[in-house]
């Protein structure tokens, strides 16, 4: 499923990148879970517990490109937590952006 067709169809987007990169753009609705930052436990039983009313929801987790194995890394993390509809968007924000897609900023999804 093509990134943009997933984020039409209401799929949760999770951001790996760095809350300052998060903050200076992100795909609109995109929770942030930086990989690399104090806090991610809570912030990934956050997330399982926000899935839990439906588990069936694809996740698409992305960060700087297909060079960044951010993304990957916490798909594996999310997976272990029982959370199996992962999907990871290869190009990352840098091709939403250069795509025209819709932007936010900000700490807020």
């Amino acid at each position: 499923m093509e990134a943009w067709e997933a984020w039409r169809l209401g799929a949760l987007f999770v951001d790996a990148r760095r809350s300052a990169e998060f903050r200076a753009g992100h795909i609109p609705g995109a929770r942030s879970l930086p990989l690399w930052e104090d806090g991610l436990e809570a912030r990934l039983a956050d997330l399982r517990d926000f899935q839990v009313e439906d588990p069936r929801r694809v996740i698409v987790l992305y960060c700087t490109g297909s060079a960044c194995t951010d993304s990957h890394d916490l798909a594996q993390r999310l997976f272990a937590l029982g959370l199996p509809n992962l999907r990871i968007y290869t190009g990352g924000y840098p091709a939403w952006a250069r795509h025209g897609r819709p932007v936010a900023k900000g700490a807020q999804p």
